[in-house]
């Protein structure tokens, strides 16, 4: 089965993320928001752009972005 990226995109949450962690020195970190992954050309000119959760790992959003970039940018 050949997954696109709207297909990808839908498993990933967009809505405000919260999330708490211990750090090695045992404190908390607390994060609260989303991010902003964008793909760009020439290192400054933008081309793809999704937003997801603070929560959200880069990798559940890497594939769509490389898939979205390489269809605009031929």
């Amino acid at each position: 089965m050949q997954w696109s990226h709207n297909d990808m995109l839908s498993l990933v949450s967009t809505s405000c993320g919260v999330g708490i962690k211990q750090n090695s020195k045992g404190n908390r970190e607390v994060w609260i928001g989303g991010k902003l992954h964008i793909s760009v050309v020439d290192g400054d000119i933008p081309v793809v752009a999704f937003y997801s959760g603070a929560n959200v790992h880069d990798s559940s959003v890497a594939l769509p972005l490389i898939n979205e970039t390489s269809k605009r940018v031929m």
